[in-house]
């Protein structure tokens, strides 16, 4: 209950800062108050399973009282921790939608930057004419080769800064 050996309860017993009833058998009757009271109770759900003997005098209630209130002490405890877990908890939750919130940002610029370079650069070329001139008109010439793209800023880069 306590989680100390019987030789460190016996040495309080004789030293006097725990209080026990002696038995006829030479055993000694420890109230579960008294034990909580020099050492801390805790597993309080074995704390109520060894019953208090009751003499039918005034001061068994407040033996239940003093039970009852470590009882309430512990069940406090736990419940603290447990209200700190859930704090935390919330906490590292609210900290990962953020995260989230940036990493999809951070793609969706990234993928607007991409398209950006990505994109086919507009034609420098003039308009075209409305109306074409007759045929018989133009003298009739190779086609002209279509200009080979020049490649982007990037690659020329990257290009640039490889060796050979």
């Amino acid at each position: 209950m306590t989680g100390t050996s019987k030789s460190t309860l016996f040495r309080a017993l004789k030293s006097g800062r725990l209080s026990a009833r002696r038995e006829d058998a030479g055993s000694y009757l420890i109230d579960v108050a008294e034990l909580g009271r020099v050492f801390p109770i805790t597993n309080p759900e074995r704390a109520v399973a060894q019953p208090v003997a009751r003499s039918g005098t005034a001061g068994t209630d407040d033996t239940d009282l003093a039970v009852l209130r470590v009882k309430l002490e512990a069940a406090e405890a736990a419940l603290g921790r447990e209200r700190g877990l859930v704090e935390d908890y919330q906490e590292r939750l609210s900290r990962a939608e953020e995260r989230a919130e940036r990493a999809e940002e951070r793609e969706r610029v990234l993928g607007l930057t991409v398209e950006r370079f990505t994109a086919p650069a507009p034609s420098m070329s003039p308009p075209a004419d409305p109306a074409p001139a007759p045929a018989a008109a133009v003298p009739s010439a190779a086609p002209e080769p279509a200009p080979t793209p020049r490649p982007s800023f990037l690659s020329r880069l990257l290009g640039a800064l490889q060796p050979g």
